[in-house]
């Protein structure tokens, strides 16, 4: 199973406040247990809604489920089916608000 983890913005965060130390442990224990589970894909941190873009996906979501040949266990996952994106923030400079594909004015918004 692969997750990520979203948390609700702050005052705080969207600022770039560093969490108290007690929260960052318990946030580095849980990071490591995703680490041992091999669900952990990326751990960047936090980062501002600012450097998000707001978009609208149609499309579907389905659940497959199935039994594992080997082990015999039940198994399941959702499929996110997009069918269509449109992106609802237009990028500075530009006209267009459709597109295939991200609107690249920043660099490091290619990892997202």
């Amino acid at each position: 199973m692969k997750v990520m983890v979203i948390v609700k913005a702050t005052k705080d965060s969207e600022a770039g406040v560093m969490p108290d130390e007690k929260l960052l442990t318990a946030m580095g224990k849980y990071n490591e247990e995703l680490v041992k589970a091999g669900v952990m894909l990326a751990g960047e941190g936090l980062h501002p809604s600012s450097r998000g873009k707001r978009i609208h996906i149609s499309g579907e979501i389905r659940q497959e489920r199935w039994t594992d040949r080997d082990s015999g266990q039940k198994r399941s996952r959702h499929v996110v089916i997009a069918r269509e994106t449109e992106w609802l923030d237009k990028p500075k400079g530009s006209a267009p608000t459709s597109t295939d594909e991200a609107p690249a004015d920043n660099p490091e918004d290619e990892a997202f």
